[in-house]
């Protein structure tokens, strides 16, 4: 079953890689300064930027780093990381094909491990968790932050379920308690937490990065238009002239491997 979804995840982002690349929502915003702010109070002499997708968390991580490995299941985003990279004039990144879930590394390897809106795409975020856990050093850090859900398992379930609709990859967003249990279930001690953060999104890019066919844009649109007042509420869903605009919460953890 997890090989099957897994390939689910390469044939999509294989597809959409070059629309990912210009994402302004993955090249920018609150998270990605978030990442860069609490990674300069770590050692973070050698970073791995787990699910790197176009490269952007890695971009950020660079300067503070000696070498940044950049992991991703999918060949054709790392493609156009490593593309990004050189049109960027970073030259301490390395970008290799990987699985989240099954590091090719030794344990102990490196002083920080990062993910950054990837994680409600992988099949076991405990996996992921146990992964990262072993191969960060002693004292090494955990830096991960992605889309979430409300406690509220109605407003969550919409959510999620309108997701898929749209990227059939996607796995689960999860709310910030289940996340938490994880963390420490993986064998980290939780140092630091934040869900002050939001990533905002219009609806025409949101569907177009995903390269979503018309009649699924219709459903789509009606399904935000006749959204319960409390999933309107909880993702800001409103329009702004003719566009749709609406916003995905960000659950932000740093966590030690003590």
């Amino acid at each position: 079953m997890s090989d099957g979804f897994k390939e689910l995840v390469r044939q999509q982002y294989s597809r959409q890689a070059h629309l990912y690349a210009r994402s302004q929502s993955h090249a920018r915003g609150d998270s990605l300064e978030l990442m860069a702010q609490w990674a300069r109070d770590e050692e973070t002499e050698l970073v791995l930027d787990v699910a790197c997708g176009c490269g952007f968390s890695s971009f950020a991580l660079a300067p503070l780093a000696r070498e940044v490995v950049a992991v991703d299941l999918t060949p054709a985003m790392l493609k156009e990381a490593s593309r990004l990279a050189r049109e960027r004039g970073i030259a301490n990144i390395r970008f290799l094909g990987a699985d989240a879930e099954s590091l090719p590394f030794p344990e102990g390897r490196f002083h920080l491990v990062a993910c950054r809106l990837s994680a409600h795409h992988f099949y076991s975020p405990l996996r992921f968790l146990s992964e990262s856990f072993r191969v960060l050093a002693t004292m090494g850090s955990l830096l991960l932050i992605d889309t979430s859900v409300p406690e509220d398992p109605e407003v969550a379930l919409w959510q999620n379920t309108t997701e898929r609709l749209r990227d059939p990859s996607h796995r689960e967003n999860l709310p910030p308690s289940r996340w938490k249990e994880l963390i420490e279930e993986a064998g980290f001690h939780l140092v630091g937490f934040s869900t002050q953060h939001r990533t905002n999104l219009r609806f025409g890019d949101w569907v177009r990065t995903s390269g979503c066919p018309p009649r699924l844009v219709s459903d789509l649109l009606e399904r935000f238009e006749q959204a319960p007042a409390a999933v309107k509420q909880a993702f800001q869903i409103r329009r702004d002239g003719s566009q749709i605009v609406f916003s995905w919460p960000l659950a932000a953890f740093k966590a030690c491997k003590a």
